[in-house]
């Protein structure tokens, strides 16, 4: 049986009201049975759970993460985490982020 893949986006946009961030959690189905598809909506649910506290916090911490986890990615793959934009955008999202209004909001997707 093939094992369920966790894949995680960040997606944040400038507009009107300020900073939007859209964490997405997605989880791909462990398997074709019932129970193995609730186990993965635990778990995508769990995830998206600790996510919560960054709604909560500085964005700061937050920024350093991303970087880091591009940065690493990049190491590993040799490829660019960034589907569109790229790390100094980011640089430039984080200072803009200090004076912005913030709006994050957490999405679950559970892929069959």
């Amino acid at each position: 049986m093939a094992r369920a893949r966790l894949l995680n986006v960040v997606a944040m946009r400038l507009d009107d009201e300020g900073l939007l961030v859209r964490l997405v959690h997605c989880k791909y189905s462990g398997g074709p049975t019932p129970g193995a598809r609730v186990a993965d909506l635990y778990e995508v649910c769990g995830q998206a759970e600790k996510s919560v506290a960054w709604r909560r916090s500085d964005l700061g911490p937050f920024f350093k993460q991303l970087a880091r986890r591009a940065q690493l990615m990049h190491q590993r793959t040799g490829t660019s985490p960034f589907e569109v934009g790229y790390a100094a955008g980011l640089l430039l999202l984080q200072a803009q982020a200090q004076v912005l209004r913030r709006r994050m909001e957490i999405v679950i997707v559970q892929l069959g």
